[in-house]
């Protein structure tokens, strides 16, 4: 079985510039609103332990987008 990352396209993507100008806004990536939903989860229900130790929260996090991100393939 190949081991291959799974798709991550972006989340919110625009065909206009934000500013009128430059390039389109390719918005966040799927995978970063993923993680961004699930931190939300964590923060609320372990507020001491985000704000003690936020790097784990948001290994957390990612792990539970690249989940999801997997589970969009099946």
């Amino acid at each position: 079985m190949e081991n291959k990352k799974p798709e991550n396209p972006t989340a919110f993507p625009t065909t206009k510039p934000l500013d009128g100008w430059g390039d389109p806004n390719k918005g966040m990536t799927l995978r970063d609103y993923f993680a961004n939903s699930a931190m939300q989860s964590f923060v609320k229900v372990w507020y001491e332990d985000a704000k003690n130790n936020p790097d784990s929260i948001a290994i957390k996090s990612y792990r539970i987008a690249d989940e999801m991100l997997k589970q969009r393939e099946l």
